[in-house]
C-alpha cells in the first residue's frame, strides 16, 4: 500500500497545488490518501483536456490535431487503471504537441491575413 502511495505521490506533487496536497496529507489511512491523490491527478488531466478543447474552438482543426485529441480520453482511462508514470508522460506529450500545432495554425493564419 505504501509503495503505491509513494509512486502516486511522486506524480501528484508535480500537478497538484500545495493546498490540495496538504488536505490529502491530513488523511491518516494510506488507502484513502492514495485514492484521493489518484482522483486529483486524473481530474487534473481531464481539466487539461477540456482547456485544450476550448483552445481548439477558435482554430481550424486539421486531421492530425483531431486524431491526437481523440486519443487523449482513452489514454486518460488507461492512466486511471495503471497510474504509471510513462502513461502520464504520454498524455502530457500529446497535449503539448497539440498546443504546438494550435500555435502553428494561429501563426499561419495571421501571416495569411497580412498578405
Amino acid at each position: 500500500m505504501k509503495k503505491e502511495f509513494k509512486r502516486i505521490k511522486g506524480l501528484s506533487k508535480r500537478i497538484i497545488g500545495r493546498k490540495k496536497y496538504k488536505k490529502v496529507k491530513k488523511v491518516k489511512n494510506y488507502g484513502e490518501r492514495t485514492e484521493g491523490l489518484k482522483y486529483l491527478v486524473s481530474s487534473h488531466l481531464k481539466l487539461k483536456l477540456l482547456e485544450l478543447e476550448d483552445k481548439l474552438k477558435g482554430v481550424e482543426s486539421s486531421l492530425k490535431i483531431d486524431a491526437k485529441k481523440e486519443i487523449i480520453p482513452s489514454k486518460i482511462k488507461i492512466f486511471e487503471s495503471t497510474f504509471e508514470k510513462k502513461d502520464y508522460d504520454q498524455i502530457i506529450k500529446l497535449i503539448d504537441e497539440i498546443e504546438g500545432e494550435i500555435k502553428n495554425v494561429r501563426v499561419l493564419k495571421k501571416e495569411k491575413e497580412r498578405r
